[in-house]
């Protein structure tokens, strides 16, 4: 709905000692308390994270410090398409800031196009700036305006 990009193969750089890899059954806990120190409202639940892990057609990455889950991200795809949905990103505070979402997008990105997508699209809260930046720095471009898209009643692109 909001922004999208094409989509190109692209090496993804380690800007952090991080390790990127599919997501597992064994990280269902803390993506749930990830999840829960991200967002205040238009969570995933618990229920919702254990549907998209056994999913096959999606693209669910998280990055890891030290055995710790610090972000996540989930693109869906549907078949007959060459568009996919960014449907959710989340990085822990902690590591905000660090290239650590950039790094995850772009890994998200890679096996996104590896699994035949040439396009990408997402939703994002106008009020995100920081999201926003980075989203437009990596070619994402604005193509709608949604007023009260999400739970809270906050606008998105």
């Amino acid at each position: 709905m909001m922004m999208a990009a094409t989509l190109n193969k692209s090496s993804v750089t380690c800007l952090q000692p991080i390790e990127i890899h599919d997501v597992t059954s064994t990280d269902l806990s803390q993506l749930v308390m990830l999840e829960k120190s991200c967002f205040a409202t238009d969570r995933l639940s618990k229920r919702s994270f254990s549907h998209w892990i056994k999913s096959s057609h999606r693209v669910f990455l998280v990055a890891k410090r030290q055995a710790k889950v610090v972000a996540y991200g989930l693109v869906i795809m549907r078949k007959g398409t060459r568009l996919a949905r960014l449907y959710s990103i989340a990085v822990d505070q902690d590591v905000a800031g660090k290239g650590i979402g950039r790094q995850l997008l772009l890994a998200l990105e890679n096996k996104t196009v590896a699994a035949g997508k040439l396009f990408l699209r997402l939703e994002v809260e106008k009020t995100n700036q920081r999201a926003i930046n980075l989203y437009q720095s990596m070619g994402y471009k604005i193509f709608g305006d949604y007023e009260h898209y999400y739970e809270n009643n906050g606008d998105a692109f």
